[in-house]
């Protein structure tokens, strides 16, 4: 098999894991602690805006590691550092001990997730990047679907510290597979004796300073914090305002389901389209969708109405999303446009969590928790 499909298959199945094992699942896993622990709603809600902030912090770092020590080894210490984060949550006794550990899983989300996973398969792949990165990013939107009833189910039929317990071993173990599949840019020659040749429009990289600098850069920041904050709005407050139309608990989580997957099939499948039509009309319909989207959700007084939001944004965020990162490699090369992707996230995160709280404030002066 060639070295760069072990490569895909590799960097998929962690990105898959390590979106089904932290931001989705988490929320499954605090009642049951919240309950042994004793954790009130604000304790329990400060391990998610660490989980987050970490995140957010770390962004940085996958482009200096990759620069230093390699992408596998960079890969390698984010797993390691994801197990030491679920470890301390399999043995926490307290709310500072798993502060801690979120705090781990969100510098290692940071270094295993889409940064050098973007950036090496647009190395291994510059023939036909946009399909490749768009099944790579529609992997980590399925561990998000898979995550979440995993981790309910797991935690029920076990118990929450077998839920950590599980994720550690499974992160060193991917850590380890990554370790020994993953290169940092294709070898002279693969398993069977083909060269692999780098070529095509990633094949050069700008300067990052004057690439971060250009107009197109700053378009392509201003589209995905937009994005970002039109999601993190969406998932703060759509349930709410479902609850407020009148609408159960199980039809807004069903709806917000299926916004996900629209959002994971659009993943995919714009990657394809983006090799017959450029990048920038892909982006342009899917910002046009999440608008309509959003117009939709505003006047959405009827579960048709509902689901014509949740498939309309749910297409245009996932299209949006992996168009700005394709025209990120195409316009500045792999590692130039892997490094403004890390300084665009770190941007999207601060802008997405003031909107995030923006939008708590706005549903919770309207309507109360307790309801």
């Amino acid at each position: 098999m060639k070295r760069r499909w072990l490569v895909l298959g590799a960097v998929s199945l962690m990105f898959f894991f390590i979106s089904s094992a932290t931001f989705m699942s988490l929320g499954l896993v605090l009642p049951s602690m919240m309950a042994e622990l004793k954790w009130s709603q604000t304790e329990a809600g400060a391990t998610f805006s660490v989980l987050g902030l970490a995140c957010c912090l770390a962004s940085l770092l996958p482009m200096m590691l990759v620069r230093r020590i390699g992408t596998r080894w960079t890969m390698l210490l984010g797993a390691l550092m994801l197990a030491a984060g679920f470890l301390l949550g399999f043995i926490t006794k307290g709310l500072v001990l798993f502060l801690i550990g979120t705090g781990l899983m969100g510098v290692g989300f940071a270094l295993c997730a889409n940064i050098p996973g973007v950036y090496l398969l647009a190395r291994w792949f510059p023939e036909k990047s946009a399909r490749i990165i768009g099944i790579y990013f529609m992997c980590g939107a399925a561990g998000g679907v898979v995550g979440p009833p995993l981790a309910a189910d797991l935690v029920a039929s076990m118990d929450w510290r077998s839920w950590w317990m599980i994720l550690a071993i499974t992160a060193t173990i991917m850590g380890f597979v990554c370790l020994t599949i993953v290169r940092d840019r294709p070898l002279a020659e693969d398993a069977a004796g083909e060269p692999i040749q780098e070529s095509g429009p990633d094949a050069e990289n700008w300067p990052y300073k004057e690439a971060m600098r250009t107009p197109q850069f700053a378009l392509l920041a201003a589209a995905m914090v937009i994005t970002q904050a039109c999601v993190t709005v969406m998932h703060s407050a759509a349930a709410i305002h479902f609850k407020m139309l009148d609408h159960t608990a199980a039809f807004a989580a069903g709806m917000l389901g299926l916004q996900a997957l629209f959002a994971a099939v659009a993943k995919g499948l714009s990657g394809t389209v983006g090799e017959r039509i450029h990048p920038r009309f892909l982006l342009v319909g899917g910002l046009a969708l999440e608008a309509v989207g959003f117009l939709v959700l505003a006047i959405a007084a009827t579960p048709l109405l509902v689901g014509v939001f949740a498939v309309t944004f749910g297409i245009g965020w996932g299209t949006a999303y992996l168009a700005i990162t394709v025209l990120m490699i195409r316009y500045f090369g792999p590692r130039t446009g892997s490094d403004g992707m890390s300084l665009v996230w770190l941007l999207t995160v601060f802008a997405s969590r003031s909107e995030e709280r923006r939008a708590g404030k706005e549903c919770r002066s309207r309507w109360s928790p307790y309801h």
